[in-house]
C-alpha cells in the first residue's frame, strides 16, 4: 500500500475541513508537515489522522480518499502500544528517543515499524515522494 502524502488543499478536501483552518493549525504548530520543492505544505495522511483523532471521533468522520486499511493499521498500532505489546524504540537513524514516530514501509504489516524521530521521519517520507515521482 502506498503512503498518502497530501497538499494542504488535498488534505482539507479529503478530510472535509477548511483549508484556512488547516493552515492556521500548521502556523500554530498543532500539525506537523513538510514542504515540497515548490514550498507547498505536504501532509502525511496518517500523522494528520492521528492528530485529528485526538480532537474528534474518527468513526464519525467521512474520510474521502483515505483507505480504510490505513485506519485499521493506525488502530492496530495504538492497541498494541496500549496493551504493552509494542514499545517505541530510539530513532533508527540518530538514536534520539524524543517524540519518536513509528514509520510503516508497508501497511500490510501493521506492527512492522521503523522508529524515527520527527526529522528523520519527515526525511523518509520526502525520499519516498521523490522515489515515487521517478
Amino acid at each position: 500500500m502506498n503512503v498518502f502524502m497530501w497538499t494542504l488543499e488535498e488534505t482539507a478536501k479529503g478530510l472535509r475541513i477548511s483549508s484556512a483552518w488547516l493552515s492556521e493549525q500548521v502556523e500554530k504548530g498543532n500539525i506537523l508537515c513538510s514542504r515540497d520543492e515548490k514550498g507547498q505544505y505536504i501532509f502525511d495522511s496518517l500523522a494528520i489522522m492521528k492528530w485529528l483523532s485526538s480532537k474528534i471521533d474518527v468513526k464519525s468522520m467521512v474520510l474521502a480518499s483515505v483507505s480504510d486499511n490505513v485506519i485499521v493499521v493506525y488502530r492496530a498500532v495504538a492497541d498494541a502500544k496500549k496493551a504493552g505489546e509494542l514499545k517505541p524504540g530510539p530513532c533508527e537513524v540518530c538514536g534520539s528517543t524524543d517524540k519518536v514516530h513509528g514509520h510503516h514501509e508497508n501497511y500490510d504489516r501493521p506492527l512492522d515499524l521503523t522508529w524515527l524521530c520527527p526529522k528523520h521521519h519527515s526525511a523518509r517520507h520526502k525520499a519516498m515522494r521523490v522515489s515515487a515521482n521517478n
